[in-house]
C-alpha cells in the first residue's frame, strides 16, 4: 500500500454523562482507518500539554502509527463536550485547538513531499503551503467539513485529487 501522512487536528470527544472519552479529529480518524486497512501512515500534528496528548501518543504507538510532532503547545488539547441525543452524538461545546499554531518548517515541507498520499483538512492551514508541497503523482485528500464557502477554498481545490464536503 502507499505511504500516507495525515496532518491536521486532534481532539478529544468527552462524554461526561457516560464517563468516557475518545481520541478523534479528522486526521486521527483517517490515520486509524488507513492503518486498519493495512496502510503505512504517519500522523503529523501539534500536541497540547495535557493527559489527552499523552493518551494520543500512546494510542498511536499501540496501533503502529508513526507520529511527527510539529510542536508542543502550552495549552490543552482541543476538546469537544459531547452527549448522545436520540441515538446520535451531539456536540455541546468545543474548546480550543492546538493546531491553530501550525507552522511548517523547510524540513517539515520536505517530509510531507516524501509521502504518496497526503490527507489534510482546514486546521492543517495547508492552503499556505499546498502549491509548494504538491508533488507529481502524489494523491491529495482534503476534508473541507461544512466550510463550503470559506475563503481560500478556490486556491486549494486545483491541487486536490479528492475533496470532501459535509452538509447539514
Amino acid at each position: 500500500m502507499k505511504r500516507a501522512i495525515a496532518m491536521a487536528d486532534n481532539c478529544i470527544d468527552v462524554y461526561y454523562k457516560l464517563d468516557r472519552y475518545y481520541l478523534t479529529g479528522n486526521s486521527i480518524d483517517f490515520a486509524l482507518n488507513y492503518r486498519d486497512l493495512g496502510g503505512d501512515v504517519t500522523e503529523m500534528t501539534i500536541l497540547g500539554n495535557d493527559v489527552f496528548a499523552m493518551a494520543l501518543e500512546e494510542r498511536l504507538r499501540e496501533r503502529g502509527i508513526s507520529l511527527r510532532v510539529l510542536k508542543r503547545a502550552d495549552r490543552p488539547t482541543g476538546m469537544a463536550t459531547m452527549d448522545i441525543v436520540d441515538g446520535d452524538k451531539k456536540h455541546l461545546h468545543f474548546a480550543g485547538n492546538a493546531m491553530e499554531e501550525i507552522e511548517l518548517s523547510g524540513e517539515d515541507l520536505e517530509f510531507v513531499k516524501s509521502f504518496d498520499i497526503v490527507y489534510a483538512e482546514r486546521w492543517s492551514r495547508i492552503d499556505r503551503y499546498i502549491k509548494e508541497l504538491k508533488q507529481p503523482g502524489q494523491i491529495w485528500v482534503y476534508d473541507f467539513s461544512k466550510r463550503l464557502e470559506q475563503e481560500g477554498n478556490d486556491r486549494i481545490l486545483p491541487y486536490l485529487d479528492y475533496a470532501f464536503f459535509s452538509y447539514d
